[in-house]
């Protein structure tokens, strides 16, 4: 249990290093964006909007930890995890997209008088895919290598 436990905040660490490094560009097109193109206020503004938003994916990421990848992680044999790996890697990818295509209402898409947030729709929606889809394939090589060296441990204590 406390092995599943660290390898779910592991997989949590590294998917939300990912989705930072994927996201960031998004975020220098909006502060540039933001600021009129006028530099000296662009480089005031860039360390506020990346930690603003470094603060917010990490709550993000914290609250998606907490309601799926954490019941998963415990609940769920990690040698199952292991063996269905690419499954659960496109089903994460799918989830995602579902959520954040339900988040943003992109149906209205199909009314065009009903505008939507392109912009805040694809941001959302790269930030949930990497992280889901790294936190599912960094947990299932952790649970993979896990099993693999607890089945060497007992092959060489018998």
């Amino acid at each position: 249990m406390k092995t599943r436990l660290r390898h779910a905040l592991l997989a949590l660490l590294a998917a939300w290093a990912i989705a930072m490094l994927t996201t960031i560009p998004f975020q220098i097109a909006v502060c540039l964006r933001n600021t009129d193109r006028d530099m000296h206020l662009f480089r005031q503004m860039l360390p506020l909007v990346l930690m603003i938003w470094f603060v917010w994916t990490l709550v993000l990421a914290l609250v998606g930890w907490l309601l799926l990848a954490l019941p998963i992680a415990l609940l769920v044999d990690p040698r199952w995890v292991y063996r269905m790996s690419g499954w659960f890697m496109v089903g994460c990818a799918i989830l995602s997209i579902a959520a954040t295509s339900f988040h943003f209402e992109v149906w209205k898409v199909l009314r065009p008088h009903i505008p939507i947030d392109k912009h805040s729709y694809v941001l959302y929606t790269v930030f949930t895919m990497s992280y889901s889809v790294t936190m599912a394939a960094v947990y299932s090589w952790l649970a993979g290598r896990s099993s693999r060296r607890r089945s060497t441990d007992s092959a060489i204590r018998n």
